[in-house]
């Protein structure tokens, strides 16, 4: 314990961003609706601003690694593929509690070609987990890393790929000034309640080398071969 050797350690700065939506419901619409209008656009207005806060996590999955990317424009997220990313995380210390988020239409590919249309280097030594694959669909894990899907992953512009991601947990972060809040305000000159849902939040990268974006064609699947 005699050598010296510096951690290593950076700090930054992260400031929120305030983020809502507002919708005014008539006295009229209230009235006419037999179930509770406010209920209704209560989840959706939830719903939307899940979606957004999601969205704005997406965003960072490009800028990983430095934005060096695993796979390529017109590569297809195989089993394979989605293996050797893993093990290409595994080498280079991604870190222990990894997970991979893609889009759906990506995930499809370990299904179709590597299940359904099976081959038995993949299935016979496999069947239990081939079946819970097939069963959850686009929830499922390889050599213990949990792999999830959202369609909130948009296309490159101009191409049929997008960028999904495998990174520990610990690589990304949210900082959360303001949780996911509703309130109403009444209107008489309107005749209408104002129902504005806010949060202030920003997400943010924690440690850049413990992820990577993933490049895999996401364009939209068939479904009349």
């Amino acid at each position: 314990m005699t050598e010296e050797q510096a951690i290593g350690m950076t700090t930054f700065d992260v400031s929120t961003t305030e983020v809502g939506l507002k919708v005014i419901l008539t006295d009229k619409l209230a009235r006419q609706e037999n179930e509770s209008v406010y209920t209704i656009v209560g989840k959706q207005a939830g719903d939307a601003m899940g979606r957004f806060m999601e969205r704005d996590a997406i965003t960072l999955f490009s800028a990983l690694n430095g934005g060096t990317t695993l796979g390529a424009d017109n590569k297809y997220l195989t089993l394979d593929n989605l293996a050797a990313c893993i093990n290409h995380a595994q080498a280079n210390k991604f870190g222990s509690d990894l997970v991979i988020i893609h889009h759906p239409n990506a995930l499809f590919e370990v299904v179709n070609k590597q299940l359904v249309a099976a081959s038995p280097r993949w299935t016979a030594p496999s069947l239990d987990w081939a079946r819970s694959l097939l069963e959850r669909f686009y929830e499922f894990s390889v050599n213990n890393v949990p792999v999830f899907q959202t369609g909130e992953i948009d296309k490159i512009s101009g191409v049929d790929s997008g960028y999904g991601a495998i990174f520990d947990r610990g690589a990304l972060g949210l900082l959360t000034q303001k949780g996911l809040s509703t309130e109403t305000q009444r209107d008489a000159s309107y005749r209408a309640t104002e129902l504005v849902t806010v949060a202030d939040y920003q997400p943010f990268e924690v440690d850049d080398a413990r992820g990577a974006p993933m490049r895999y064609e996401i364009g939209a699947v068939t479904t009349a071969t």
